[in-house]
This record gives C-alpha cells, sequence and structure tokens, in this order.
C-alpha cells in the first residue's frame, strides 16, 4: 500500500485485515507523510451485518479521500 500512494502521490491508503489493530500508522518518506489506516472486517459476520459493515468502510474512505483532497 506504501508504494501504491507513494506511486500515485496519495497522502492516504486504507489496508482492511480480518484482525489485528486499527490504529492509522504513520510513515514519513523523503519528507512526504503517508497516512495508512488499518480497517477490521470480520468475515465470519453474518451477510448483512458484512454488508452493512463493507458501506460503513467506504463511506470512512470517502470521508478521508474528501479530507485529504481539501488539505491540499
Amino acid at each position: 500500500m506504501l508504494a501504491y500512494c507513494l506511486r500515485l502521490g496519495v497522502p492516504d491508503g486504507h489496508l482492511i485485515y480480518a484482525a489485528g489493530g486499527t490504529l492509522p500508522v504513520e510513515i514519513p518518506v523523503e519528507g512526504k507523510r503517508v497516512r495508512l489506516h488499518r480497517h477490521l472486517l470480520d468475515p465470519a459476520l453474518p451477510v448483512p451485518d458484512l454488508r452493512d459493515r463493507i458501506g460503513e468502510l467506504a463511506d470512512v474512505m470517502l470521508r478521508t479521500r474528501e479530507t485529504s483532497r481539501s488539505a491540499m
């Protein structure tokens, strides 16, 4: 994800895991800052709950993109 963010020139990337931590990680690279957001998505959730969670993640990603663009 870090390589994609650097190549595309975007300050935020999103990683989705089945388990683990959720705090964002900030990585300074040559005077830039890339923030990798970590999200949890439990594949064992019932399908309706899984769909809801995916929708919530999409909303978070869109808000992050809008915030990043307005900060530029």
